[in-house]
């Protein structure tokens, strides 16, 4: 959740909540065996500028980056991402959009998801193997909004992530697939 705290015809700034998932029950025998990791309650801010049509306000581009710090105590570390999206109005009612971004881990982020220490290495099988901060995805998100009223919009998107740096090179994800596919729907109103 995240919400804009200032009016002003391009620059947003404001409070970010989020909820990160954890880690228990996954398929992969090996990296079962590693401990669990709890959900994680993360806080920070964004600041971002949004650039608009003056002839057509559906086409718009916005840049944005987004800092969060746990607070719940999970992972102790810090997620920074950095992202570009568009619009770009079809008819009047339909819009496509298309966004790119990327995230940055720090330390105790990156060892909490992607490393493997001692015990997990001991209990799974896994090699041994210390994630450092850095660059953790690169993902490419198109979309389409249908506008069913002024004010109430029905949206649908692909988002193609791909893990990069010492998230791909983990021994964890090597049990899985660097390529993640998110397929999401929702509706929105705005006033």
């Amino acid at each position: 959740m995240q919400a804009n705290v200032v009016d002003h015809p391009w620059f947003r700034i404001g409070p970010v909540l989020n909820y990160r998932f954890g880690r228990s029950d996954v398929e992969n025998d090996q990296v079962d065996r590693m401990k669990d990791i709890d959900g994680a309650i993360e806080a920070g801010a964004f600041v971002g500028a949004e650039f608009k049509d003056k002839a057509n306000p559906r086409q718009r581009l916005m840049l944005s980056l987004e800092f969060l710090q746990d607070i719940s105590g999970e992972h102790k570390g810090s997620v920074t991402t950095g992202s570009i999206k568009g619009w770009y109005p079809l008819s009047r009612q339909f819009d496509v959009t298309l966004g790119l971004s990327t995230s940055f881990g720090s330390s105790d982020y990156m060892e909490t998801y992607f490393g493997v220490d001692t015990g997990d290495s001991n209990r799974s099988g896994l090699r041994r193997f210390s994630a450092d901060s850095g660059f953790r995805d690169v993902s490419v998100t198109p979309g389409v909004v249908m506008h069913l009223t002024e004010a109430w919009y029905l949206a649908g998107g692909i988002r193609y992530m791909r893990l990069v740096g010492d998230a791909e090179d983990s021994p964890v994800t090597k049990e899985g697939d660097n390529d993640q596919w998110t397929v999401g729907i929702g509706v929105a109103y705005s006033w």
